[in-house]
Formats: C-alpha cells, structure tokens, sequence
C-alpha cells in the first residue's frame, strides 16, 4: 500500500564490439521505469514495443548516435555477467531511442526487459540488487519505506529502504572511503 510505482533494476555492464564502447544495460519493468522516470524521453510506442518484445531494447540516445544504430537494429552486448547458454552476448532488436534533457550524459545506457535478463543470466535468478518504487505522495514516502523494510526484516533479503538522493551521498561516501584507503 502506498506504493504508486515499482520496478527491479538490473544493471549488468557491457561493451558494443570492442573494448572502450560501454553501453550499460539496465533490466527493468519498461512501463513502470518510464512511469518513474519523467524526465527520460521516449515515446510511448517505443515502451509499449519493448512491453512486447521481450529482446526489445530502448537504446539511450548517445551510443545510438556515436555507432549510427537505429530502430530494427540488431544490437549485440557482450556483458562479464554469462548466460545460462554459456555465451557472454546478448542480442537485442532496437524498439526505440530515449533522451534525458536534463542530465548531459544521462542517455548513455540501454533499457532491456527485467525479465528477458533474469531468465537468461546463469546466476542469480529472481533477485535485484535495487528496486525503484515511488510513494503515492511524498507525504507518504517514509511510511512506505518502514513498512517496505518491516516487510523484509530478519529474512534473507533485508532492504534498505532510502530515498534516492540518500542512495547517491551513500554511494559516494563509499567511493570517498576506498579513495581514502
């Protein structure tokens, strides 16, 4: 309850052709993310195309542009994290482009379908690491977010639940440690 918003966020790291050419993929619910996130760009064919093609991929405008891809593109990352086939290479058909105006280098990854990733990686099935909910209102929100970790406590997989300006200070705090050792 509360919860207006919900996906898994996966992010495997990858590389198009060669070394030097990240393109991060990110595994999400594709209706949900673009719900949460308004600030991306991306037509409402393009989401309702990955809904449906469960290889789909929306490729951020930047690597579109610097490797000239396009939508009905086949797009083939090779990712550290393997597939349960044994490969390393995942294929995708391009559905769509997004922007994010807002951030310069913010359109610099690809979204995928959360469950196309899951079912072909060979580890780690059915977990994410993140999960990106939205409150119904921001009065809400912490609320939300006890009941979310009440939910969870003493099980295996105990959340923390923060705010996302919490996230990145907690994120660059660890970085500011391991610079420090």
């Amino acid at each position: 309850p509360g919860v207006k918003h919900a996906t898994p966020f996966l992010q495997f790291p990858a590389i198009y052709q060669k070394q030097g050419q990240a393109i991060p993929m990110n595994g999400v619910d594709p209706g949900e993310f673009f719900a949460l996130t308004p600030d991306y760009e991306v037509s409402k064919g393009a989401v309702e195309a990955l809904k449906n093609d469960r290889t789909g991929i929306v490729l951020g405008s930047i690597p579109a542009k610097r490797y000239h891809l396009k939508v009905g593109d086949r797009l083939v990352l090779q990712s550290q994290v393997p597939r349960k086939d044994g490969t390393n290479a995942w294929a995708f058909d391009i559905v769509g482009t997004f922007d994010v105006p807002a951030q310069p280098n913010g359109a610099n990854a690809a979204i995928a379908n959360f469950d196309y990733l899951n079912e072909a990686r060979l580890a780690d099935r059915d977990t994410s690491l993140v999960y990106i909910a939205l409150a119904d209102s921001p009065a809400h929100a912490p609320e939300v977010a006890k009941a979310i970790d009440a939910g969870f406590a003493n099980s295996t997989y105990e959340t923390r639940t923060q705010s996302e300006g919490d996230m990145f200070a907690s994120q660059l705090q660890r970085i500011a440690d391991i610079d420090l050792i």
